[in-house]
């Protein structure tokens, strides 16, 4: 490579700086048009460096504080996100299932909101179905304590028993006597509500409320009762048959003179299925799905609807109570699923 004084010479023209009487700058133009600069005193060299060098310092200084900023911001936008997902799963700890995370973000983020919407979704339904399914079930059951013995068939019974001691009837009178006691008994029984019963124990409930109507009714009323030997071991819920029969008296019967009314319990494709049919005042099927698709605000039709909500809420949907119209009688059907043994045998 060329010396400085070499290119110095090849100059045209040239102009110095001088401070003190030492050269500081020069700048020449050499013949081939470049602009030579030199700089020959150490020290303003040195002062040039050092500025050289703070420029650098600082600008790598700005670069840090600017990654910082951006990896904060950057930081800010992904955590967001995950603190409110954290705050969303606290409330959804403490039974808030009703919020949902809005789906936004990047990718990773918007898959964990839509996993946490479709959790809290399916969280919701469970608690509906489980927790409050409980606590309608519950409610039912408290329910059934207060039509186990409706007050106007134990109010017209006393009063039956009454008069016929009145007339000296004693053998009636201690029939209806006995077999309401015997009702009441196994009404007031500890668990009699709450759990499942043999079948067998439950049509000797109902047969002690058929004793009792037909001594009332005499010949106005007669009753069947049809069920296999070997479905009596059956667990069934308590206190369904002795309503439906009530309820065939009461609103199907009311005014006949040659009423009947037959009970059927059978199996059909491992389904138990109990038959309440009369001969009485045909009903208005629709209005019965009415009312068994909404809890009635009165008295009237609770019965039935309390044995189709038991049913439903202990076995699910796909069982319950129906009612259709066959051969000039009106029938009640219940279905269940069959077992083979009562609930707390099986847990021994």
């Amino acid at each position: 490579l060329p010396s400085y004084t070499d290119l110095a010479d090849q100059s045209s023209s040239g102009e110095s700086s001088w401070i003190d009487g030492q050269r500081i700058i020069s700048v020449y133009t050499l013949n081939n048009g470049l602009i030579l600069y030199s700089i020959t005193t150490p020290e303003v060299l040195s002062n040039i460096k050092q500025t050289f060098y703070y420029s650098i310092g600082a600008a790598e200084i700005l670069v840090f504080f600017f990654t910082l900023l951006l990896s904060f911001y950057f930081s800010r936008l992904i955590t967001s996100p995950l603190r409110k997902l954290e705050e969303h799963m606290t409330e959804l700890s403490e039974e808030q299932f009703s919020d949902r995370i809005p789906v936004k973000g990047c990718y990773e983020i918007q898959m964990l909101s839509r996993t946490y919407n479709h959790m809290a979704e399916r969280l919701e339904f469970l608690y509906n179905e489980v927790y409050m399914g409980e606590l309608r079930l519950k409610q039912s059951r408290l329910d059934a304590l207060q039509i186990q013995l409706n007050p106007h068939f134990l109010y017209n019974t006393l009063d039956t028993i009454y008069w016929m001691s009145k007339m000296g009837e004693s053998e009636n009178t201690s029939i209806m006597v006995s077999n309401l006691s015997k009702m009441m008994r196994m009404t007031l029984e500890p668990g009699s509500n709450n759990n499942m019963v043999a079948l067998g124990r439950e049509l000797e409930h109902l047969t002690c409320y058929i004793t009792i109507q037909q001594i009332r009714y005499g010949e106005k009323v007669r009753f069947s009762v049809v069920c296999e030997e070997s479905l009596k071991k059956l667990p069934v819920l308590s206190f369904l048959l002795q309503p439906l029969v009530e309820n065939a008296l009461v609103h199907g019967l009311k005014k006949s003179l040659n009423g009947i009314v037959k009970i059927n319990i059978f199996t059909e494709n491992s389904v138990l299925v109990y038959e309440v049919a009369n001969n009485g005042i045909p009903v208005d099927i629709e209005k019965i799905h009415n009312l068994l698709a909404q809890k009635p605000n009165g008295s009237q039709g609770f019965a039935i609807y309390n044995i189709h909500e038991r049913i439903r809420l202990k076995y699910g949907t796909d069982y319950g109570l129906s009612c259709n119209l066959n051969q000039g009688f009106t029938v009640f059907k219940v279905t269940q699923p069959v077992f083979q043994q009562p609930e707390e045998n099986k847990e021994t």
